[in-house]
C-alpha cells in the first residue's frame, strides 16, 4: 500500500479547517512542482503494507474517539492505487462512517471518473489548481495547457455532482496571480462559495505576514474566503515524514 504517513491531527486549511482528522499521506505524484514542500512523497518506492497501516489506525482509535474525518493527501492521492486506498478506508469497520477529504491537484479527476462516481457519497474534494505551468509535464506548457488540463476535470466534478472546494495560493509579488485566479474561476464557472484563498509561504522561510495581509485584502475585494495554513503558522517549514 503506497502510504507512508498516518497521523491524527486537525485539518489545517480550507473549508474544514480545525476539524480533527486522520491524515493519510500517499506516495507518488503526476506533477513535479519546484515549490513542493513534501517532495519525499514523490518516491513510489516507499509505503507500508496494509497490516501496518491497520495497526496504526487501530492505535489512533484506541487513543481518541468521535473521529469523523480522513484527509487523503500526498503526493497526489489519485495518482497511485487510489481505489485500493478508498476501498480500505470505506470498508474498515472503524472508519466506514468517516468523511474522506481528498487533497488533489485536480488534473486526474477525469481519469478517475468511475472511481469517484462509485465513492461519491464518501468523498469531499479539496482541489488545489496549479496555475504555474512550469510544474506540468513538458507536453503541457503555456496558458492553453492550463485550460486544457483543468476544463475537462472541473467539468467532470460538476457532471458527477461531487462535493468540492477549490483552494488557490495567492502571491502578491506575482503580477499575474490575481488575473490567473479570476480567469480560472470564470472559465470554469466556479461559484465563489466554493473558493478559498491561501497566502503563499516560500519553502524554508517563515510565514510572510505581509503577503497574508495582502491576501486578506484580495479576499475582501472579491468576496472570497480567506484560509490560513495552520501547519505553517504552528510548525513552520518543519515538514517531516512522521512515518507510521
Amino acid at each position: 500500500m503506497l502510504i507512508n504517513q498516518v497521523i491524527y491531527t486537525v485539518q489545517c486549511e480550507g473549508p474544514n479547517i480545525g476539524k480533527p482528522s486522520i491524515l493519510v499521506r500517499t506516495q507518488g505524484c503526476n506533477l513535479k512542482c519546484p515549490w513542493c514542500d513534501t517532495k519525499q512523497s514523490w518516491d513510489t518506492n516507499k509505503g507500508f503494507n496494509k497490516k501496518i497501516v491497520n495497526e496504526r489506525v487501530i492505535q489512533i482509535f484506541e487513543s481518541y474517539t468521535n473521529i469523523q474525518n480522513i484527509m487523503l493527501t500526498g503526493g497526489e492521492p489519485m495518482y497511485n492505487n487510489f481505489e485500493d486506498v478508498l476501498n480500505y478506508f470505506t470498508s474498515n469497520s472503524l472508519l466506514k462512517n468517516c468523511n474522506i477529504e481528498v487533497e488533489t491537484n485536480g488534473t486526474l479527476i477525469k481519469k478517475n471518473e468511475n472511481i469517484l462516481k462509485k465513492y461519491k457519497d464518501n468523498i469531499f474534494l479539496n482541489i488545489s489548481p496549479k496555475l504555474d505551468t512550469t510544474c506540468f509535464p513538458k507536453r503541457y506548457q503555456g496558458p492553453e495547457a492550463l485550460d486544457y488540463l483543468y476544463s475537462i476535470n472541473i467539468k467532470t466534478v460538476k457532471e458527477l455532482d461531487l462535493n468540492y472546494h477549490i483552494k488557490f495560493v495567492y502571491n502578491s509579488k506575482d503580477c499575474f496571480c490575481e488575473n490567473n485566479i479570476h480567469d480560472f474561476i470564470l472559465r470554469n464557472k466556479i461559484n465563489i462559495n466554493n473558493v478559498s484563498i491561501m497566502s503563499l509561504t516560500e519553502n524554508g522561510k517563515p510565514v510572510d505576514i505581509e503577503n497574508c495581509k495582502n491576501t486578506i485584502e484580495f479576499c475582501k475585494r472579491n468576496g472570497f474566503r480567506y484560509t490560513p495554513r495552520l501547519h505553517l503558522m504552528i510548525y513552520g517549514n518543519d515538514i517531516n515524514e512522521n512515518s507510521i
